[in-house]
């Protein structure tokens, strides 16, 4: 019986094995070996908070306020904001594919923000004025907010936007160049 056992168990071993591996080859098992950042919520006192957003439309500047989720992330109070204002945006445009927010990263010394779009937030019938515009409306939604942000990038699918009226390839001054 010792003898059995003895060739029992390194063939179970490796049939067992082997179930295994071709059930994770076919994902009917998944092993997942990263661990998951706690969310920036966690962390911090998170607190509600108003936020103006800015349009440009019929010739003057249109406010509307929001109540935001915010917490001491510096990029996800950035997430949320742009998320907001490109709701309302989306309002605004019926009958066009929705614009998102993809990702948002700000660098290392916190003064520059880069924000990938799922597409260009610019029609090609906008006029270089109707452009400007919306991007002005986009850097004072962000002044407004108080976030330590100096200037921001747009991108889209994590490439800079090719733009033939603006120059989008590098970042702009949150300041903006439209004083009014």
């Amino acid at each position: 019986m010792t003898k059995f056992n003895a060739y029992f168990k390194p063939i179970f071993f490796c049939f067992a094995a082997g179930l295994i591996f071709c059930a994770w080859q076919k994902s009917w098992i998944i092993f997942n070996f990263h661990t998951v950042d706690p969310s920036p919520y966690q962390n911090s006192k998170a607190h509600k908070r108003s936020a103006n957003l800015y349009f440009w439309q019929n010739h003057q500047w249109i406010n509307e306020k929001v109540e935001l989720l915010w917490c001491t992330d510096q990029s996800t109070n950035l997430s949320n904001l742009i998320q907001a204002w490109l709701a309302v945006l989306n309002e605004t445009k019926a009958d066009q594919i929705k614009i998102t927010l993809q990702s948002t990263l700000i660098s290392e010394t916190g003064q520059a923000a880069y924000l990938s779009f799922n597409q260009n937030p610019f029609d090609k019938e906008d006029s270089t004025y109707q452009k400007l515009m919306l991007f002005e409306s986009l850097l004072k939604t962000i002044r407004s907010s108080n976030l330590s942000i100096s200037s921001i990038q747009l991108l889209v699918q994590h490439h800079p936007i090719q733009d033939p009226h603006l120059e989008l390839e590098l970042p702009w001054p949150v300041q903006g160049f439209i004083k009014q």
